[in-house]
């Protein structure tokens, strides 16, 4: 009889789970970061809280960063709901 190797020891939790322990950290920039490179599933739901508002103050060329880093990171744009300058 062939062994097998189980991929997943632990149960895996639903996603809907996943998503409200996401959505627990909505205030923590850093956890959601972290969150971002556990898995696939786990980026869009915490570049939701990252990208949800974007607050940018200071000089022209704070500006201009930012424009360069957005038209460079277009799939961010779809997170974004809120600019403040």
């Amino acid at each position: 009889m062939p062994h097998t190797i189980d991929l997943y020891p632990f149960p895996i939790l639903p996603l809907e789970i996943q998503d409200m322990i996401i959505d627990h950290l909505h205030n923590d920039k850093r956890s959601l970061q972290s969150c971002a490179l556990v898995c696939k599933h786990w980026l869009p739901a915490s570049r939701y809280h990252l990208f949800h508002s974007i607050t940018q103050k200071g000089t022209e060329d704070s500006y201009d960063a930012l424009l360069e880093f957005l038209l460079g990171a277009e799939h961010i744009l779809p997170y974004i709901r809120e600019l403040r300058l």
